[in-house]
């Protein structure tokens, strides 16, 4: 059993290091685009706009280069 564990660390620790499908360029015209206006969004040229919503809470909105609608939000609490 002592070598079953560590062939499952390697295969775990390969997964992990994969980058995601839609991660990168978009040149290909394979990568994500928004649903709105149907421009090329990377990680390079997203948007994004940080509040602090009280001493411990932040959120974060994405949104699109091209028309600015929002993607997503992010929301997080920090431990002061």
């Amino acid at each position: 059993m002592k070598g079953s564990k560590g062939k499952g660390r390697a295969k775990a620790a390969r997964r992990g290091a994969a980058r995601p499908a839609g991660a990168g360029s978009s040149s290909e015209g394979t990568g994500p685009v928004c649903p709105h206006c149907k421009h090329d969004i990377t990680w390079d040229n997203l948007g994004s706009s940080e509040t602090e919503i009280s001493i411990y809470v932040r959120e974060k909105l994405y949104f699109c280069p091209g028309c600015r609608a929002i993607l997503g939000v992010s929301s997080w609490h920090s431990e002061g």
